[in-house]
């Protein structure tokens, strides 16, 4: 909440790659594919963004009510995030550590992110 209180941002997204001072380490696999899907998502938005992926994104209630999304699989991220940059709106990054429970890690990870790549796409073609 920190960004909202000394900026003009209209949207935060948190990053686990650009930490204070600790950044956990993240298997392999996720974090290239991770930084796949934020670049495609880079791409799409012209927003320089580490880390599309994130669980904390924190919009004001008037910006994300000015938009309609119709989606039902893992491609809604991205496709808020390009729908809000398209309005130019004014976007933040805040670094914070998240402690993940490992030994319950997704099991469809690469099924997700094959069906974010085919939104990424499928937004492109639009």
């Amino acid at each position: 909440m920190h960004p909202f209180k000394v900026t003009d941002a209209d949207i935060v997204y948190g990053s686990r790659f650009i930490g204070e001072q600790y950044v956990r380490l993240h298997f392999f696999w996720h974090y290239i594919a991770n930084k796949i899907l934020t670049l495609f998502t880079n791409i799409m938005s012209n927003l320089n963004m580490s880390d599309m992926e994130t669980g904390y994104k924190v919009f004001k209630r008037s910006v994300i009510q000015s938009i309609k999304i119709k989606e039902n699989l893992f491609g809604v991220e991205p496709k808020i995030t390009v729908k809000l940059a398209k309005k130019n709106l004014f976007f933040m990054k805040s670094p914070f550590l998240i402690k993940e429970d490992h030994t319950k890690r997704e099991k469809n990870y690469f099924k997700r992110c094959i069906c974010c790549h085919l939104l990424h796409f499928k937004i492109l073609s639009f």
